[in-house]
């Protein structure tokens, strides 16, 4: 997996209202700041399922790349046979399907590549469980060892990592999809 910390500068709370986080990600590019102006988690009560259901059932298609916040952009970083190292960056596009899996609080997501995966639902999160998997495909393995998931039920956040089919180690910072 690629080495992408994550360095918080400053957290202050307002009064009533969620903290704000400023923070720098640290990515093989360059370091690129962000702020979360409503930088809260919420407690999931009740029901957790059925709110993760209300949030994540349905197809989802990543939003429209951006360069200059980064958003959508896989980079994805290879070593040579010569050692030499070379990042690549491109767009994420396609859809992404989510459905109820077996257990009460499961997630199974498809993939464009007809890939599925299994997250562990709470409430409006979502992340991989178990945390490393795999797929086959035509081209090869896909491995996830990192996906974790924010959703209001229209918009989705999403960050991601792993190796792709030709071994690069890959990260997904600021993934945003739009239900369908």
């Amino acid at each position: 997996m690629l080495d992408t910390p994550v360095t918080t500068r400053r957290r202050h709370l307002p009064s009533r209202l969620a903290p704000t986080v400023e923070a720098v990600s640290h990515q093989p590019d360059g370091d690129y700041g962000f702020r979360l102006d409503k930088g809260a988690r919420t407690k999931v009560t009740g029901d957790a399922w059925a709110q993760a259901r209300r949030v994540f059932a349905g197809t989802w298609r990543y939003d429209a790349s951006d360069p200059q916040p980064r958003v959508n952009f896989l980079t994805t970083r290879y070593t040579d046979p010569d050692g030499q190292v070379r990042t690549v960056r491109t767009a994420q596009q396609g859809l992404v399907t989510f459905a109820r899996g077996g257990r009460r609080n499961l997630v199974m997501a498809q993939t464009g590549n007809r890939c599925d995966w299994t997250l562990t639902a709470r409430g409006n999160t979502a992340r991989l469980e178990p945390a490393v998997q795999t797929c086959r495909t035509a081209l090869g393995t896909t491995t996830l060892t990192f996906w974790t998931i924010a959703s209001d039920g229209g918009h989705q956040a999403s960050v991601m990592a792993g190796v792709d089919e030709r071994g690069g180690n890959f990260v997904l910072s600021v993934g945003g999809l739009t239900k369908q």
